[in-house]
């Protein structure tokens, strides 16, 4: 069975290393489940989760060209999820021993290619960001920020559940635009999957 999941598992890198969106997602969807408790145990933040989930990624798709040349998919892509909660755990500075256990665990990838791409990509976004109208930046920033639910959202700016799910789905097109025009295109799975799935 596992050697029919890595072959699989390979066959999709494959089919990501040329560009296939459906297969990104279907990988995508495949390892949320298999990544989320692990990460939620050395995070504790749902958030925190979903931001290291969603970078991890947009790493792997920005490395598709290499893909066919990975032995050990699931190795592979979990080794990228830890480095991910390194990269969150140290910029927060908190949770000190778990950090220390981490770092004892896994190895730390020096600045690359891929690494000033991923810089890039996130400045990107925080431009889009500061581009979208007042409201739509709030609410973004309430989901994406602040960790809020879209019904909390909702709640708290009197608005309904669809319109909150309509309005941050129109802000991740906006910002999906904006990366577009300057030339890096990410599958939209990357940003709609959380929308419905925390």
């Amino acid at each position: 069975m596992a050697l029919t999941t890595s072959y699989q598992e390979k066959e999709l890198l494959h089919l990501i290393s040329q560009g296939d969106e459906q297969a990104f997602g279907q990988l995508f969807y495949q390892y949320i489940p298999l990544l989320q408790p692990y990460l939620l145990d050395m995070l504790k933040s749902r958030q925190a989760v979903e931001d290291a989930i969603q970078n991890t990624f947009i790493r792997i798709w920005l490395q598709r060209d290499k893909l066919p040349e990975v032995e050990y998919p699931r190795t592979w892509i979990t080794r990228i999820a830890v480095n991910e909660c390194l990269n969150i755990l140290r910029r927060k500075k908190t949770e000190k021993a778990v950090l220390h256990k981490l770092q004892e665990t896994a190895s730390l990838s020096s600045a690359s290619e891929t690494d000033i791409q991923f810089n890039q990509t996130k400045q990107l976004v925080q431009q889009a960001i500061d581009l979208l109208s007042p409201q739509r930046k709030k609410i973004y920033e309430m989901s994406r920020l602040q960790g809020r639910s879209v019904s909390e959202i909702a709640e708290e700016l009197g608005l309904s559940v669809q319109t909150v799910k309509n309005t941050l789905g129109i802000s991740l097109d906006q910002i999906r635009g904006h990366l577009k025009k300057n030339g890096i295109t990410l599958p939209a799975v990357i940003f709609w999957a959380f929308l419905d799935f925390f």
